[in-house]
């Protein structure tokens, strides 16, 4: 009895004096990536249910879409004004969606290396990040503490927000000690692959042109108009040939106006947009009154259209711009590369699988 009452005193000595002692100090992870067997996409999730850990850093549902919406409302202020604002903060948002994950699990491994290192960020970064904040909260219209708000931050995470990417510009100018600015051979290079898409991009459009002609003169002498949609049109999402529209919905200025000034029943030319190469058939036309424009009713078309896209030329950027990117692309090279290692450094657990998407597509399908 006497010598199980010292073991266990002894025993909760130890575990007093170990826990003391590692009070304070980090934590040691098995560095690795571990990916649950299961598939828990996304729609099946809770607010509360882990995406992903990094050495116990958390990216919870209910995390991830918040930093999405941050995301969104940058893009807004950033790009304020911008024509056609809505859809393209869409797709920015759209893709980020795809790309938060590992961009969560990059910047934990960044913060990670950075404690390493005992690094501190640079006062030219710190300014750097203040700016950036700066910027947007003079877009928005907002003091600090209402634009962190905005974000769903705090005044103090906010604060700590501006200060880790400030910490993140810091590693990576410690990452880029080598020179790794555009050479001579490789600036050339490039002004041949510009030169050659141009090329290639021209000899294509004049194709798709020339099949616009053709199939405007089709539609001329009776085709059936959906029917040659269904098998040419290239519009993304399209699913009725024939729309209803109102002058708003036409952005596009040229597209707009022989949507409103066609003749009933007639096939307009091929019209080249940004969109690519438009062709529309007036359906019907209720063009309202300026007598009754207070009324709230709307001018609209009835048409059918069809697009054929075309490539977008790019000129040839100046001597500087391109010795610019080419020292960009190297630099993301390397830093990927570096990324790539301090990865290999962390516990990364995806404890819902990783297939966040697929199957919610699947069951949508169904």
């Amino acid at each position: 009895m006497n010598y199980l009452y010292i073991y266990l005193t002894l025993s909760l000595a130890a575990c007093f004096f170990w826990g003391c002692k590692k009070e304070g100090e980090p934590k040691v992870f098995e560095a690795g990536e571990y990916v649950a067997d299961i598939s828990k996409p996304f729609h099946s999730m809770s607010e509360d249910d882990i995406i992903v850990s990094v050495n116990a850093e958390e990216l919870t549902l209910a995390r991830y879409n918040r930093l999405l919406k941050q995301f969104e409302v940058e893009q807004s202020l950033q790009n304020s004004g911008a024509p056609d604002l809505e859809q393209k903060v869409k797709l920015q948002v759209d893709l980020k969606s795809r790309s938060l994950i590992e961009e969560f699990v990059d910047q934990c491994a960044v913060l990670e290396e950075a404690a390493r290192l005992d690094l501190e960020p640079s006062a030219k970064n710190k300014q750097r990040a203040q700016q950036h904040a700066d910027k947007l909260m003079r877009a928005s219209g907002k003091e600090f503490r209402e634009f962190a708000e905005m974000l769903g931050y705090s005044e103090r995470a906010f604060a700590e927000k501006i200060e880790q990417d400030a910490l993140r510009m810091t590693l990576r100018d410690v990452v880029f000690t080598n020179d790794l600015s555009a050479t001579q051979q490789e600036l050339e290079w490039e002004k041949e692959r510009y030169a050659h898409y141009n090329e290639m991009c021209s000899a294509t459009n004049k194709l798709v042109i020339a099949k616009g002609n053709e199939l405007v003169r089709k539609l001329r002498e009776g085709a059936d108009f959906e029917k040659l949609a269904a098998e040419h049109s290239e519009m993304p999402g399209q699913v009725d040939v024939i729309n209803e529209y109102t002058r708003s919905d036409i952005y596009e200025i040229a597209l707009r106006e022989a949507a409103f000034s066609l003749p009933i029943g007639s096939v307009s030319d091929p019209i080249e947009t940004e969109s690519g190469l438009n062709i529309i058939k007036i359906i019907a036309r209720n063009e309202i009154k300026a007598d009754d424009i207070e009324s709230g009713e709307k001018s609209t078309v009835t048409m059918a259209s069809m697009l054929l896209k075309l490539g977008q030329l790019f000129p040839c950027p100046t001597d500087d711009e391109l010795k610019a990117f080419i020292t960009n692309q190297k630099q993301n090279y390397v830093y990927r590369q570096y990324l790539n290692s301090i990865r290999d450094k962390c516990r990364i657990e995806y404890p819902n699988g990783t297939n966040f998407w697929e199957q919610a597509k699947v069951q949508a399908e169904k």
